[in-house]
């Protein structure tokens, strides 16, 4: 058994990143994200431009968590520099769903979903932004800097369009994710 585990990953030369006391903050020219990890018993430190995750007396989860840690650091590297983005497409069998961006591209309100009168509003998280697609008919782009915002957003929406007390093979409406990515430039 390793007395330490550890991981490096570099610093990309267009990204600056700061460490004080388990708090990552990265600055790109898509904007800044801060993330804490104090809640882990790890060592991270900043040399040069190389960033190194250590777990000392590592055993079972606690092993994985250097790769973990690190993965969510290079994250936040995609997002300032390129962003997120995903794509949901409304699926629907008979009745239409009407989506509308409201709030200066900050929610959405989606109308007959199963023939409902209901009106579903699902508000963005901070810093993410929604908007309809122009050339494919019912899809959603969602675009934000950080993984996390944007797929949570992207699961609200999901859920909020869940069919009740109906076999889900065969009712099929609602919104999906269709693909994920970083944004196009």
């Amino acid at each position: 058994m390793p007395l330490c585990s550890s991981m490096t990953i570099k610093v990309p030369t267009d990204v600056e990143c700061t460490i004080n006391k388990r708090v990552v903050t990265v600055k790109g020219k898509k904007g800044t994200l801060v993330r804490d990890f104090s809640h882990a018993p790890l060592d991270i430190t900043h040399a040069n431009d190389t960033i190194s995750v250590a777990v000392w007396f590592p055993r079972g989860k606690r092993n994985a968590l250097p790769r973990t840690i690190c993965s969510h650091i290079e994250n936040m590297f995609k997002g300032v520099t390129y962003g997120f983005e995903y794509k949901m497409r409304l699926a629907y069998a008979h009745f239409p769903i009407a989506a509308t961006v409201v709030d200066n591209n900050k929610a959405i309100e989606i109308r007959n979903f199963m023939h409902q009168i209901k009106t579903r509003r699902i508000e963005c998280l901070p810093g993410v932004t929604i908007a309809m697609s122009t050339n494919v008919k019912d899809e959603l782009i969602l675009r934000g800097i950080s993984i996390e915002d944007v797929s949570h957003t992207a699961a609200r929406i999901h859920e909020s369009l869940k069919v009740p007390n109906k076999d889900l093979r065969k009712f099929l409406d609602g919104c999906y994710v269709s693909s994920r990515g970083l944004q196009e430039q």
